[in-house]
Parts: structure tokens; C-alpha cells; sequence
């Protein structure tokens, strides 16, 4: 399964509007049953929704007082590639 995510951080217009900026914009697509397949039905699906950035919640609330640490940099790095379960709500349309 692969997730973008547009951060609205990122949009100047948005950053300014407080309670936009810890959300993000998401897109999905993933696949089940094909190679190798293991008896499940063939299927793909598009994933679309909203999710918090926790990055950015982080940084106003655990790193307030540190920001741009090694910890806080380090944390950021991983949740650029990972997406905490529960912190996003995605609809799902079957191709």
C-alpha cells in the first residue's frame, strides 16, 4: 500500500490558519492478492481522507522547547515514511 500525503503545513495560506495546519490531505493505492498469492481475491483499492501530522503536532507540543534537536529531527525523519495507525481517516473505493 502506498500513502501521500499533501500537508497543509506546507501550503503558506494554510499554515497561517491554526487548527488546518495539523491535517493532511491523503491518497492511497494498494493491492491484495497478487503475487504471491496466497488464495485471496484479486483486488485494488484507492485510499483518500484526511490525517493528522503528527510532525507538526509534535513540534508545538514534546519539542516545543527543543526545536530542531536531534530528537525532534530524528522523529520527523520517520514519520515522513510512517504513518501512525489510527491517525488517519481514509474511505475506500475498490477498482
Amino acid at each position: 500500500t502506498y500513502l501521500l500525503a499533501l500537508k497543509a503545513s506546507g501550503i503558506p495560506a494554510l499554515r497561517q490558519i491554526e487548527p488546518l495546519r495539523y491535517f493532511e490531505l491523503a491518497l492511497g493505492y494498494g493491492t491484495r492478492g497478487y503475487e504471491p498469492n496466497l488464495g485471496e481475491e484479486r483486488s485494488r483499492h484507492v485510499y483518500y481522507g484526511i490525517s493528522l501530522n503528527v510532525a507538526e503536532l509534535l513540534g508545538v507540543t514534546a519539542f516545543r522547547d527543543s526545536r530542531g534537536s536531534r530528537g525532534q529531527r530524528v522523529t520527523n525523519g520517520v514519520l515522513e515514511v510512517l504513518q501512525i495507525p489510527g491517525t488517519a481517516a481514509l474511505a475506500d473505493h475498490r477498482l
